[in-house]
């Protein structure tokens, strides 16, 4: 701080502590503010955390009449996958087939012994010059040419002294060579092609034991020879776990949001009976307690679950017709705890009797049909006001940053008058030290010259 501070040096009274104790006083209205910008803060953020998860919500509905979900999908299956592996490539003809593999596609491969030469030498594999620094390193040898996939083989050293190399490409057609004045060709095997049969139909051949055109839509992977294998290929159907999984998916991010708002708008506000100052933590619980909008829109979704679809028949027009609800107590049966909060449970066996009885009503209700509104539509139209681009969840939230723009403006004022405050009370007590100061230097002069004429 400017200007002399003599800090109680004269009057002897604690002149900081005096000083910190009126700044204290004054000082209060920023405490209240920073607590008010802690509850707004937490208020904020809290906003931000369900407009997420209601976000996260609208996608889950959204989901149910995806395309995608609602293709017909067919799989493939192999009686034996150590034989033959099988995956759709595309669309194929329902029905089971047999497969018959008496031959599997091999590599050609060669053998030579390595003889030392000294100095660098060259190699020829498959019509490509390899340079070989030093004739007497085999395994350097094997390393160059493994790095070299332009030479079409894999090289590995056997014993001290051999050389084996194998083609990277199966198949009769495929031939293998190399020369150089170290090798001497000790073994040699040709490349095979893989010979197969559909149904006891006529052989057929492959360079590869993957196989594209054996069954149109069906890629097979021969694994070992076989008598006869099962591939069966099913008819095209809906995903029926994958529409389930979007369902569960849709009950959690429900059951997730509705969780986080009843938490908020129940968690009661801090007061203490006896006027002491509320701790910033104490501060932020609450910021949200009775919250009319938040709770209006819990109402709306509880509202939304149990209403019907417009347009659809009784009985497929409603979540609870795909066996979704709040898990309420049937008949004697006990309330449950789910029932209670309002929480959505899914009976996956009145979804499989639904999907049995009438396949294309549940994609209808659920949204999946080109032209129908389903649940997908009528929750999405529902959220989207709500959670999209300067919705009410971004009024609210911008809303509250300029209240905390206006707390915090209102802070730095206090800080300011403080400081102006704190200057001028240093400067009080400074001038009351110095003219206390002067006035015992003046007693003293006159006490002295009193002294003086009395001698």
């Amino acid at each position: 701080m400017a200007g002399l501070q003599l800090g109680g040096l004269v009057s002897g009274m604690d002149t900081e502590t005096i000083i910190s104790s009126l700044l204290a006083i004054e000082a209060q209205p920023k405490v209240r503010l920073s607590l008010d910008q802690t509850a707004a803060t937490t208020r904020q953020q809290a906003l931000r955390d369900a407009q997420t998860r209601l976000k996260s919500l609208r996608t889950a509905a959204e989901d149910l009449g995806s395309v995608l979900l609602w293709l017909p999908k067919q799989s493939v299956t192999s009686a034996d996958e150590a034989k033959i592996g099988a995956r759709m490539s595309d669309g194929a003809a329902p029905g089971g087939y047999s497969v018959k593999v008496t031959q599997m596609a091999s590599a050609a491969q060669k053998t030579y012994d390595w003889g030392e030469i000294d100095g660098p030498t060259t190699l020829e594999v498959n019509g490509v010059t390899v340079e070989i620094a030093d004739g007497k390193d085999l395994p350097g040898v094997v390393a160059a040419i493994n790095s070299n996939s332009a030479l079409g083989v894999f090289a590995v050293k056997v014993g001290d002294a051999q050389l084996v190399l194998t083609s990277r490409t199966t198949g009769s057609a495929v031939s293998l060579t190399a020369s150089g004045a170290m090798l001497t060709e000790t073994a040699s095997r040709a490349g095979t092609d893989a010979k197969y049969s559909i149904d006891d139909g006529p052989e057929q051949t492959s360079a590869t034991n993957v196989v594209a055109n054996a069954l149109p839509g069906v890629e097979l992977t021969l694994k070992g020879l076989t008598a006869g294998t099962a591939i069966n290929v099913s008819t095209p159907e809906v995903d029926r776990t994958a529409v389930k999984d979007k369902l569960k998916a849709f009950v959690a991010a429900y059951n997730d949001a509705m969780d986080f708002m009843a938490t908020k708008t129940s968690e009661k506000k801090v007061v203490k009976e006896d006027g002491s100052r509320l701790t910033s933590a104490e501060a932020a619980q609450g910021a949200l307690f009775g919250d009319l909008g938040l709770r209006n829109m819990m109402s709306t979704l509880r509202t939304a679950m149990t209403d019907v679809v417009s347009g659809l028949p009784s009985g497929m027009n409603a979540l609870a017709d795909l066996g979704i609800t709040t898990g309420a107590a049937v008949g004697s049966a006990a309330t449950n705890a789910d029932s209670i909060k309002g929480r959505l449970v899914f009976d996956e066996k009145v979804f499989d009797t639904a999907f049995d009885e009438d396949p294309l009503g549940v994609q209808k209700l659920m949204g999946g049909t080109q032209g129908t509104v389903g649940l997908a539509q009528s929750l999405g139209g529902l959220l989207t006001p709500m959670v999209q681009a300067n919705g009410l969840f971004d009024q609210r939230i911008e809303s509250t940053g300029n209240e905390l723009t206006r707390i915090k403006d209102a802070i730095t004022r206090v800080d300011a008058r403080l400081a102006v405050r704190e200057e001028l009370l240093r400067r009080q007590f400074t001038a009351m030290e110095l003219a206390l100061a002067r006035s015992q230097a003046q007693t003293a002069d006159l006490l002295a010259g009193l002294s003086v004429k009395r001698d």
